[in-house]
Parts: C-alpha cells; structure tokens; sequence
C-alpha cells in the first residue's frame, strides 16, 4: 500500500486546504504540523459533526478523518460526505491509529472513502511528506 505523503501527491496542488478530522488533540497536533509545513492551510474538526458543520463554509481539497471517533465516527462522515453533491467530489482518506481490519477497510471504501491508511502509513509520513511537499 502507498503510504499518505505518495497519496497526498497524486492529489496536491498549490494553496491546498486539508480538514483533518481528529478527535485526539495530540495526534492531530502532529497531523497539522506536518501537513502546514508546505500546505496553505489546515483546518481541524474533532468529530464527524464539527466535520459536517466546517464544510458547510469551506471546501477543502482533501479530507483526512480518523476512524474511531464519539459522536460521529469516520464511517459515518464519509458516508455523509458523499451522499451530499457539494462535497462527494472531496477526496476522503480514513485511518486510525491502530491497524484496521480488511473488513473495515472494506468498509470505508464501500461508504466512499478513496484510500484507507493503517496505523504505520499514518506514522511513517515525516520526513517523506516533508521531502515531498518541499518539491510543490
């Protein structure tokens, strides 16, 4: 499997907005600071509702949503994200900090996410996404 920082170059582009859907304030901290280091801006939700409530004024150019969240976990926000015309054509990554099942993976991709991240994508984009948003 590709790891997130080759993902986030299939789909980057200049002045990309991501929403990262973390309810865990330190992994979403990490999450951040990675990605702004080249990225115009990030904004964060700590659950699929904040999610829902952010995109009705803003349209990012990726959503990056953990899986196991309260409230309304990943699954169901994506489900959500793509029933609705103006957000279905959002590229939606889900991953979780800890491995998923194929059966979850199957899941989410069945809901309409466009890549599923396990715990060691998500943890081993440092320096590669750092190497690879220095180029854009």
């Amino acid at each position: 499997m590709v790891g997130l920082a080759g993902l986030l170059t299939t789909y980057s582009q200049n002045n990309m907005i991501v929403l990262i859907v973390e309810d865990e304030d330190n992994r979403a901290k990490e999450l951040q600071s990675l990605l702004q280091t080249k990225l115009t801006k990030v904004i964060r939700a700590r659950d699929g509702y904040e999610a829902l409530i952010i995109l009705k004024n803003h349209k990012p150019d990726l959503i990056l949503s953990d899986v196991n969240m309260p409230s309304m976990d990943g699954y169901r926000l994506v489900k959500r994200v793509k029933e609705d015309d103006k957000t279905k054509a959002i590229p939606f990554f889900v991953y979780s900090s800890r491995p998923l099942s194929r059966d979850s993976k199957e899941l989410a991709m069945e809901l309409g996410a466009n890549h599923c991240l396990d715990n060691t994508e998500i943890d081993g984009i440092g320096s590669e996404a750092l190497s690879i948003f220095a180029t854009l």
